[in-house]
């Protein structure tokens, strides 16, 4: 049995302590009560430490459990924050739209759809060239 343990070690001693029992700390995480129970086990081997007592109404928290608690809910937290950050940056569009149109087509559609698509996405610039320069039909 290996001594580290992980963010998913973490995430399975929440549930527990946050349901009081094995069963419904693997509801929440669609899995198993065998695999909760084993990744308690290996939690507290890789800390070396008790974090529940085992009783007939499920697992309590001992006096290192609950000081655990605390701070696996601040790492929790800043993982979504971590999350959250990355998923934004990802979804968020960035850059420059270039068009080149005649001026007609330029000044009927454009310019307004343009200004829809920037109040949705700020970080856009846009640049509409005006010509008269025939490029062919686009398939």
């Amino acid at each position: 049995m290996s001594t580290a343990f992980s963010w998913n070690d973490l995430q399975y001693f929440l549930a527990v302590a946050r349901t009081g029992q094995l069963s419904a700390a693997a509801r929440n995480l669609r899995t198993t009560h065998v695999t909760v129970s084993r990744r308690i086990e290996q939690l507290e081997f890789a800390l070396k430490a008790k974090l529940f007592e085992r009783n007939p109404r499920g697992y309590e928290l001992t006096t290192i459990g609950r000081r655990l608690v605390d701070t696996a809910e601040i790492i929790e937290a800043e993982a979504e924050r971590l999350q959250a950050q990355i998923s934004d940056s990802v979804s968020q569009l960035r850059g420059l739209v270039r068009l080149s149109a005649p001026e007609g087509i330029s000044n009927f559609f454009f310019v307004e759809k343009l200004t829809q698509f920037a109040e949705i996405h700020p970080p856009y610039q846009r640049r509409i060239a005006y010509n008269s320069t025939d490029y062919g039909t686009f398939a």
